[in-house]
C-alpha cells in the first residue's frame, strides 16, 4: 500500500474512532465526504481500505450497505475456514477459541475462506457450534468439477472439496463441455436462487493440470500466483483482483457516482427480497403474490412456514413458466403458528414432542416453566412463533386435545389445528333454548303472509338445516313474482346477546365428512330458524319481479312468514328439470320448477356473458360411498346439475339485489383479478398439456441463425386474457372431461382466493359481477347475518340521522374487521373438510395396502406424480418409488422420462400402483408403481 493510503487508512481509522461515532454506521459515500471534504483521494481508494479494514475485522460491512467498527457489531466473529475433507469446517481464532460451523453453511464454503459467524450456546465436543454470518472473502474460489449432461438440464460434481448446494455454469460456456470433462471452476457465495454461481477458468485434460490441482489446492495457493507447465495454455486465466491491491483510476466523483448508483441497483437486485403471505396448495407448491407478481417457494423451501404465515422470500429470475422461482428467508408473522402435538416419552424418560400436522427442521420443546401434567399418547394444540432458543421452538401450551386412542380424536385433531369450536358454552346454550320453538301469532304482525302461497324448499337428501326457500308467481302483466325466502336469524338473534358474538366468533358452519360443526346451537338451526316442511317460520325475503326474457323490472326486501310445503331433494328435481319424469308428491310442483329453471338457465347465459368462470368441473362437494359396513369405498365429486343451478342462480340474484340496493356498509363478497403472472403461469400448464391457446400466447422472438435453441416450450406471455369469457371458453373447449377437470382447476390455482371484504368497487371476477352481498344462508355464515341486519337498519331508517357521517365510518371499520376474521374462519372451515375427506381416503385404502390397483395420473410437478385411483383415492408417488429406472423431471410437458428407456409418464395416463405407506398424521397417501412395471418394488417391501 503506498504512502498516500497509508495516511488514508490511518483518517479513515481516526474517524470511526472519534467519540461522538462509536457506534453508529456510514456509508462509503458519507465517510469520504467527511474524511475528504475536499476530494483529495479517488474514492475507489476508499473502498480499497474499506476492504482491507474488513478483512482485518477491523471494519464490519452491514446488509444495508453501510460500516462500522467490528467491535460495534455484537456476538459477529471473523476466522479463517479449515475445511477436512468430509466437508467439516472448522475455524480456530487468535485468542485461543474453537468454532465448528453448521453443516447447511458449511455446504458452500472452502479452505481458507475468510467468514464472519454467530457462535450459539451448544458445543460439538470441545467446539461451539456457529452459524454463518457472511463470507468476507474467498481464498480463490477454485473447485475440480466433473461435467455431466442430463435429460433436463446438466450436472457439476465436485472433486477437491464437499459442497451441499448445486453449482451452475454461464449457459454460453455449455455448448462445447461433454460428458466426463473435468473442469476447474471459481464459484462465488450461494445465490438467491440457491445456487453456487460458476465461472470456467479451464478444462483439464492431461495429467499435468489434475496433478498441479490435487498438490496446489490441497495447499490453497493462488491460482494466479503459480505458472502451469501446459503448452496449450497461451495466456494466464485472470481471476478477481486481491483486494490489498492500490488501484490507480483518474475517475472524478461524478463518474464514481454513477458507477455506485448502478453497482447498488444491481446488489439490491441481488439481494431484493419480497413480504407477502405464503399460500400452499394440495401439491406442495407454496405462492406469494405481490404487487402482481407470483412467487413460487418449492415445497423443499416451505420448512417450518405454514400456510398463510407472512413470509420474507428472496426471488430469482422470472422463469419460462410466469412465476418467479423464490425461497425463504424467514417467517415474519404467523398466521397462528398451531400445531398439534403428540406427547412421547424418550430413551431416558425425558418429554417429547412429535408435531403431527406439519413437519419441521427445528424440534419443539416445552418451556422451562411448564407446570402441567401431560401423559404419553397425549395430544396437544402447541403455538410457535418465529424465533429459535438454542435451535428449537419453546411451544406455547394452548390446550389438552385428548389421547391418540380416543375414537373422534382425528376430527378433534382437525378441528384444533384450524381454531374451530366444537363446544358451545353454557351462556350460548341456555340463550338457545330460551329462544321460542314455534312462530307466535305476535311475531306474524306487520309481516307478508306467504303461508298460503307453494313456498318449497330444494335441498340435500341428508340436509337439516333449510335456510332458504322459493316461490313463483306468474302476474297480470305476464311477468313473474319471485320470491327468494331466507330463514331470518336477526329476528331472533341482536347485536349484543352471546349468541350474536357465537355468530361472529365462529364465522361459518364447518361440513366435515359424518358430522356438522354448527355456527349456531341444533336446536335453532334445526328448529326455529330451519324452513322445514309444514311448519310456519319467520324469513326476511327478496321478491324480484321478472320478465320470461330474465330482465329484473323492480325489487324489494321483505319481512315475511312462510309455510314451506314441500322440502324437495336435489336427484328428485333433476328428474324433472332433465329427464321429464316426476316423482311422487312432486305433481303441483312441476309448471313452477320448470318456470324457474327456464330462468335459471337465462341467468346463467348472461353470467357467462357478463364474463363469469365456469368451474363447475372443479367445484362440488365430495360425496363418500360406503359398504354395509360402513367403511368408506368410493370418493365422488357432486356436479352441479339443473337443480343446483337453479338454486345457486337466485341466491346470486337475490345477492346482486342487495348489492345494488346497499348505501349503508354491509359484506361483500369480493374477487379480485388474477394477475398477468399466474395467469401466463396457468396458459403455459395448459399448453404444456396440449390444450389449444389460439390468440392467447405471444411467442418468443426466434433466435438468430446458428444460435442453439432451447428445448421447451416457446410461450412466455399472455394477452386479450380480459375477463372470464376467455376462461370459460378454454375449459369447455376440451372435450375428455378429465383434462377439463384439470384444465378447470389450473386456472382456479391461478385465480386469487375470493374474499369478505367491506368494499364494494373491488368486485367480483370470478361471477362477473361489479359487486355483489350474500345474504341467503344466516344459518351457516356470519357475512349473511351482517348484510341483513345493515339491510334492514337502511330500509327502516335504524340509523342515526343527524349523525349519518360518523355512524358509517363506525359501521366501516367494525364490518371491515370482522370481514377479514369471517374470510380466515371461512378459509379454515374449507382446509378442515378437505382434511377430513383425506382421512376416509386413508381408512378407505388401509385394506389394499401391498395390493396392485389402477390409478390415473391428475398431476405433474417437481415434488412426484399425483394420481387417483378408480375410486376415487388420491395419493402421491415420488420419484424414487419408481424403481424399474431412475425418472426425470421435464419441465417443458409436464412428464417424467425415463433415464433409460425414454419412455414417458404423463398426465392422464394409467398405471398400476401399489398402495406403499400412508401418514395419518400429515393425512397423506404413498404409492409405488405396480409390478407390472416393476419387479424390484416387491424386493423392497420383502427388505
Amino acid at each position: 500500500m503506498n504512502t498516500d493510503l497509508y495516511e488514508l487508512e490511518k483518517k479513515i481509522l481516526a474517524f470511526f474512532n472519534k467519540q461522538t461515532n462509536e457506534g453508529k454506521s456510514f456509508s462509503l459515500l458519507e465517510v469520504a465526504d467527511k474524511v475528504d471534504p475536499r476530494h483529495k483521494y479517488n474514492y475507489n481508494s476508499f473502498e480499497t481500505i474499506f476492504r482491507v479494514l474488513e478483512i482485518n475485522a477491523i471494519l464490519y460491512h452491514n446488509e444495508d450497505d453501510s460500516w462500522c467498527l467490528f467491535s460495534n457489531k455484537e456476538n459477529i466473529v471473523q476466522g479463517i475456514v479449515k475445511k477436512n475433507e468430509k466437508g467439516t469446517v472448522l475455524v480456530d481464532t487468535p485468542d485461543g477459541k474453537k468454532y465448528i460451523l453448521n453443516p447447511s453453511d458449511a455446504g458452500y464454503l472452502l479452505d481458507k475462506d475468510i467468514i464472519t459467524f454467530i457462535p450459539t450456546k451448544k458445543t460439538s465436543g470441545s467446539r461451539f457450534i456457529s452459524d454463518l454470518d457472511k463470507i468476507v472473502k474467498r481464498n480463490n474460489g477454485l473447485v475440480v468439477v466433473v461435467f455431466n449432461k442430463l435429460e433436463n438440464g446438466f450436472e457439476l460434481t465436485p472433486l477437491t472439496t464437499k459442497l451441499s448446494y448445486p453449482i451452475c455454469l454461464p449457459e454460453d460456456e455449455l455448448e462445447t463441455l461433454n460428458n466426463g470433462d473435468q473442469l476447474l471452476v471459481q464459484i462465488d457465495e450461494l445465490n438467491y436462487a440457491g445456487v453456487l454461481e460458476a465461472k470456467v477458468i479451464k478444462k483439464m485434460d492431461n495429467t499435468t493440470d489434475k496433478s498441479f490441482i490435487e498438490e496446489n489446492l490441497g495447499n490453497n495457493e493462488e491460482y494466479s500466483d503459480v505458472e502451469i507447465s501446459e503448452e496449450s495454455v497461451k495466456a494466464q486465466p485472470t481471476l478477481r483482483k486481491k483486494v490489498t491491491e492500490t488501484i490507480y483510476d483518474s475517475q472524478d466523483v461524478k463518474t464514481y457516482i454513477a458507477n455506485a448508483k448502478r453497482i447498488r441497483k444491481e446488489l439490491q437486485l441481488a439481494s431484493n427480497t419480497v413480504v407477502g403471505e405464503v399460500h400452499i396448495n394440495k401439491y406442495g407448491d407454496g405462492f406469494v403474490e405481490v404487487d402482481d407478481k407470483r412467487y413460487r417457494i418449492k415445497r423443499e423451501y416451505l420448512s417450518d412456514v405454514f400456510d398463510g404465515d407472512i413470509v420474507e422470500i428472496r426471488p430469482s429470475k422470472l422463469n419460462s413458466r410466469g412465476v418467479i422461482n423464490s425461497i425463504v428467508e424467514g417467517v415474519v408473522e404467523r398466521k397462528n403458528g398451531l400445531v398439534i402435538v403428540e406427547v412421547g416419552l424418550g430413551k431416558d424418560k425425558e418429554i417429547t414432542l412429535k408435531p403431527l400436522n406439519t413437519k419441521l427442521k427445528h424440534k419443539i420443546v416445552l418451556p422451562e416453566d411448564f407446570d402441567k401434567p401431560i401423559v404419553e399418547g397425549e395430544i396437544i394444540l402447541a403455538r410457535i412463533g418465529t424465533t429459535l432458543k438454542d435451535g428449537n421452538y419453546v411451544m406455547e401450551f394452548v390446550k389438552s386435545i385428548g389421547h391418540k386412542d380416543d375414537p373422534d380424536i382425528d376430527l378433534k385433531e382437525i378441528a384444533s389445528e384450524y381454531e374451530i369450536d366444537i363446544e358451545f358454552s353454557e351462556e350460548e346454550l341456555a340463550e338457545a333454548n330460551s329462544l321460542p320453538t314455534s312462530v307466535s301469532e305476535e311475531d306474524k304482525k306487520g309481516r307478508v303472509d306467504y303461508t298460503e302461497e307453494k313456498v318449497f324448499s330444494i335441498d340435500g337428501a341428508k340436509t337439516k338445516d333449510r335456510d332458504d326457500a322459493l316461490s313463483i308467481k306468474k302476474l297480470e302483466n305476464g311477468n313473474y313474482s319471485i320470491g327468494i325466502h331466507i330463514a331470518d336469524v336477526t329476528h331472533y338473534i341482536k347485536p349484543g346477546m352471546a349468541l350474536w358474538e357465537t355468530i361472529l366468533k365462529r364465522g361459518t358452519s364447518v361440513y366435515m365428512v359424518d358430522t356438522v360443526i354448527p355456527m349456531l346451537p341444533h336446536i335453532l338451526s334445526n328448529g326455529i330458524l330451519s324452513l322445514n316442511e309444514g311448519v310456519d317460520r319467520l324469513t326476511f325475503s327478496c321478491v324480484v319481479e321478472m320478465t320470461p326474457e330474465g330482465e329484473i323490472v323492480n325489487y324489494d326486501f321483505k319481512d315475511t312468514v312462510i309455510k314451506s310445503k314441500k322440502a324437495m331433494v336435489y336427484d328428485d328435481v333433476n328428474m324433472i328439470l332433465e329427464e321429464d319424469k316426476v316423482p311422487a308428491g312432486y305433481e303441483d310442483f312441476v309448471d313452477e320448477l320448470k318456470a324457474l329453471d327456464s330462468l335459471s338457465r337465462i341467468l346463467s347465459k348472461k353470467r357467462a356473458e357478463n364474463g363469469a368462470v365456469d368451474f363447475d368441473d372443479v367445484e362440488g362437494d365430495t360425496e363418500i360411498i360406503y359398504d354395509s359396513n360402513n367403511r368408506p369405498i368410493k370418493f365422488t365429486t357432486r356436479k352441479q346439475r339443473s337443480a343446483e343451478r337453479l338454486i345457486e342462480n337466485f341466491m346470486l340474484l337475490a345477492g346482486e339485489c342487495m348489492a345494488n340496493y346497499m348505501v349503508l356498509p354491509t359484506t361483500y363478497r369480493v374477487h379480485e383479478e388474477p394477475t398477468e403472472s399466474a395467469l401466463e403461469d396457468a396458459m403455459i400448464k395448459l399448453h404444456k398439456l396440449g390444450v389449444k391457446l389460439p390468440g392467447l400466447l405471444v411467442p418468443k422472438k426466434e433466435k438468430k441463425k446458428g444460435t442453439k435453441k432451447k428445448k421447451g416450450t416457446k410461450v412466455v406471455s399472455v394477452r386479450n386474457v380480459v375477463n372470464g369469457k376467455v376462461l370459460s371458453k378454454i375449459i369447455h373447449s376440451i372435450k375428455d372431461s378429465d383434462t377439463r377437470a384439470l384444465a378447470a382447476n389450473i386456472i382456479l390455482c391461478s385465480m386469487k382466493r375470493a374474499r369478505i371484504d367491506v368494499d364494494p368497487e373491488i368486485g367480483h371476477y370470478g361471477l362477473g359481477k361489479p359487486k355483489i352481498c350474500r345474504m341467503t344462508s344466516g344459518i351457516r355464515r356470519a357475512e349473511d347475518d351482517i348484510a341483513t341486519l345493515q339491510t334492514r337498519k337502511q330500509r327502516d331508517l335504524l340509523y342515526d340521522v343527524q349523525n349519518f357521517a360518523k355512524e358509517y365510518e363506525k359501521d366501516t371499520e367494525w364490518i371491515g374487521q370482522e370481514a377479514i376474521h369471517i374470510t380466515k374462519k371461512q378459509y379454515n372451515a374449507e382446509q378442515a373438510e378437505k382434511a377430513s375427506v383425506k382421512l376416509k381416503m386413508i381408512q378407505a385404502i388401509e385394506p389394499y395396502m401391498g395390493e396392485e390397483l389402477e390409478a390415473k395420473v391428475v398431476y405433474i410437478n417437481e415434488e412426484g406424480i399425483f394420481v387417483r385411483t378408480r375410486n376415487g383415492i388420491e395419493g402421491k408417488i415420488v420419484p424414487s418409488d419408481y424403481l424399474e429406472e431412475s425418472i426425470i423431471y421435464d419441465d417443458s410437458t409436464m412428464s417424467y422420462v425415463g433415464k433409460i428407456s425414454e419412455s414417458r409418464i404423463y398426465i392422464g395416463m394409467v398405471l398400476t400402483v401399489i398402495p406403499i405407506d400412508t401418514h395419518r398424521e400429515f393425512r397423506t397417501i404413498n404409492f409405488g408403481v405396480g409390478r407390472q412395471h416393476c419387479k424390484q418394488l416387491t424386493k423392497k417391501r420383502a427388505a
